[in-house]
């Protein structure tokens, strides 16, 4: 049922059939390629081609051979009472990987991850001092960031697709002031990247791909 049209009423269980299809291109996913047609997924590539089977590299490019992949990262072990900024993540950024280590084991050391919408400054998880105890998955532009809850000892947030958007990281750190055992690693690339747009024009140019056997 990914390439129907739902609606879903909010702070409830209801939901409603709007269309037996969605529009033709639909992604079937938030965080993958293919592409609803005639309310069927089809697979697609990262190229934007059906049928074709391309994906990413490790650093995000499409049809890359991880040549021009480049691994940042970096820790955090002070403690500072509230909010303590780590890193900016550029928007393009890909395979991200943000952990929190319990200190000395603990499921609850007051130390947690928090990240941070760049555009409006709006606190994805755990914030106004609020915890997100319960695993989670976050659409943040068009992707989707996994989150385990802060109720674990290895508490984590991981992304494997590009950013669309520059995403801030922080720590937050509470109660005991345990020093954070808090780590980052994400990959970027060092070529341009490709973007694609949709441009229009006065009339229909020619059609070189298929679609189901159609032109």
């Amino acid at each position: 049922d990914r390439c129907k049209l739902y609606c879903s009423v909010k702070h409830s269980p209801a939901y409603y059939l709007l269309a037996s299809n969605v529009e033709d291109g639909t992604p079937c996913t938030v965080d993958g390629y293919d592409m609803c047609i005639r309310g069927q997924c089809v697979q697609a590539g990262c190229d934007h081609i059906l049928g074709s089977s391309v994906g990413l590299d490790k650093c995000g490019v499409c049809g890359g051979d991880g040549t021009s992949c480049v691994l940042k990262s970096g820790s955090l072990n002070v403690t500072t009472y509230g909010y303590n900024f780590v890193v900016k993540i550029s928007a393009g950024a890909s395979n991200i990987d943000i952990r929190q280590r319990g200190w000395q084991g603990l499921t609850r050391d007051d130390n947690y991850i928090a990240v941070r919408d760049s555009d409006t400054g709006e606190y994805l998880i755990n914030g106004g001092f609020i915890l997100s105890m319960y695993k989670s998955h976050i659409h943040y532009g068009d992707v989707m960031l996994d989150y385990t809850g802060s109720d674990v000892v290895n508490e984590r947030l991981n992304c494997t697709k590009p950013l669309s958007r520059d995403l801030i990281v922080e720590v937050l750190t509470v109660g005991s002031l345990f020093p954070p055992q808090f780590s980052f690693s994400y990959m970027v690339s060092t070529e341009q990247q490709q973007e694609f747009i949709w441009k229009t024009a006065d009339r229909w140019s020619h059609c070189d791909r298929l679609c189901k056997g159609i032109s």
